[in-house]
């Protein structure tokens, strides 16, 4: 199995890191029931509280890219622009051994 890990860090305006956090919360139960998500997790930057970052792994790139072409996290992205400070840093990486 070819596992992929999505990494996303995101700046959101210190206002807004609450609602942002419980809206993660949120997305994790539907996000983890896509086919081919293995994990979805939420962490708090430890030096920066307006920092969240999203570690979520998947079969296949394949997967991730049927969640990111899917309607729910195109809803989701348009939320997401009024809790953001600056664009969300998006990382994957596949797995070598």
């Amino acid at each position: 199995m070819c596992m992929v890990k999505v990494i996303v860090k995101n700046y959101v305006k210190k206002e807004k890191v609450k609602h942002l956090v419980e809206m993660f919360i949120q997305m994790k139960n539907n996000v983890e029931k896509y086919e081919g998500c293995l994990s979805y997790n939420i962490y708090k930057d430890e030096d920066n509280e307006k920092i969240i970052t999203l570690i979520h792994e998947w079969e296949t790139i394949e997967h991730v890219d049927n969640y990111y072409k899917s309607s729910y996290f195109l809803e989701v992205l348009e939320k997401l622009v009024e809790y953001l400070e600056k664009e969300s840093e998006i990382n994957i990486y596949s797995k070598i051994s």
